[in-house]
């Protein structure tokens, strides 16, 4: 209980007797709180006159000091609470490693603070493993299958056959956690995943299995691919030529230029891929052309614009992935039946069983 102050009125030399009697039969007006007796190091401190006790100047000492710390506190406090992560996408990777990801709730957040199930593919990975596509990524991340592991067909074509999806889009023929395609996203934002992913363009790869609520809207119930997009660098030149070539005739030469033309202001960044997708099967192939252009400009201190242009051409024809099927048998058992369609007339064995007007 805080002790109560009592105010008596002088009437002369003389205090008016209720206000003494008030005083001497109050126990609140009776309560002294006195300060704590200051430790060792205090005394030392503060007590100036070395008595063994703070005089009433050297308690305001000790005092304003005090509220001095307890301001400094609050405003640290302050300034700290006011910190947000950035709502920006980088690869903050060393080798194979992968401190952060956005991923997980589109800020800048740890992955080992995050309970979503997230694997990072990183563009040192990428390059050991001459990796080129979602299906060569696919081939290293957990709970995932690419073409190279997983041949996607559906039933029921229009024909009566089977559609093989490898051949006819290979970009979405995969699965993630065993339930469907994974759809694509760059930086956070949903693509229709008909350009495939390249690493001369991407810094990395972040793989999300299952439903993300946290990207609401984007996340698949399989799981989301994001590619974090590579930029230009304001601090070093770089220049990097690569050539690749395969068993099966393929090749792949590309180009990387980034300039800095205003260190921590203004870097663009140019890159090309001319590459010859070769397979097994003759005479299939695909030719890809890509250019890629980058710039990035930092007028401020916490203000960074990044702006890039892609162009994507693919031509050429994949090879069938299933075997060959046979539908003759099948129609021969059936009484080798025919349809013509100037009498709409239907004839099984030679003998016309159904006519539609």
């Amino acid at each position: 209980m805080s002790p109560s102050v009592l105010r008596c009125v002088h009437a002369g030399n003389r205090v008016l007797l209720p206000c003494f009697l008030i005083l001497l039969l109050s126990p609140l007006g009776a309560q002294v709180v006195s300060p704590p007796a200051p430790d060792a190091a205090t005394l030392a401190r503060y007590d100036k006159n070395q008595n063994g006790r703070l005089d009433p100047a050297e308690q305001a000492e000790l005092e304003a000091a005090q509220t001095r710390v307890a301001d400094a506190g609050r405003e640290s406090a302050r300034d700290e609470a006011v910190v947000l992560s950035p709502f920006e996408v980088v690869a903050d990777t060393k080798g194979y490693y992968a401190a952060n990801t956005m991923a997980g709730t589109r800020l800048n957040a740890r992955l080992e603070d995050l309970a979503s199930s997230i694997s990072v593919i990183t563009k040192q990975e990428m390059a050991d493993f001459a990796m080129l596509d979602i299906n060569d990524v696919f081939l290293y991340a957990a709970n995932t299958e690419g073409t190279g592991t997983y041949t996607d067909m559906l039933e029921g074509s229009g024909n009566g056959g089977v559609q093989d999806n490898v051949a006819g889009d290979p970009a979405n023929a995969n699965r993630v956690r065993g339930i469907g395609n994974a759809n694509v996203s760059n930086g956070n934002f949903e693509t229709s995943n008909r350009v495939p992913i390249d690493p001369l363009d991407a810094d990395g790869v972040e793989i999300s299995r299952g439903p993300n609520a946290n990207i609401f809207g984007l996340g698949n119930a399989a799981g989301t691919v994001n590619i974090v997009s590579a930029s230009a660098n304001l601090q070093r030149d770089r220049t990097q030529a690569a050539f690749r070539a395969d068993s099966f005739d393929g090749y792949r030469s590309s180009l990387d230029l980034n300039r800095v033309l205003m260190k921590g202001t203004l870097a663009v960044r140019a890159s090309a891929v001319q590459q010859h997708d070769g397979f097994d099967l003759k005479p299939s192939g695909v030719d890809t052309n890509r250019y890629n252009g980058m710039i990035q400009f930092r007028p401020f201190k916490k203000t960074t614009i990044n702006a890039s242009y892609q162009y994507y051409k693919a031509s050429g024809n994949r090879p069938n992935s299933i075997p060959p099927q046979d539908a003759i048998t099948a129609w021969k058992n059936a009484g080798s039946p025919t349809w013509d369609p100037v009498t709409s007339s239907m004839k099984v064995n030679g003998v016309v069983t159904r006519t539609t007007t």
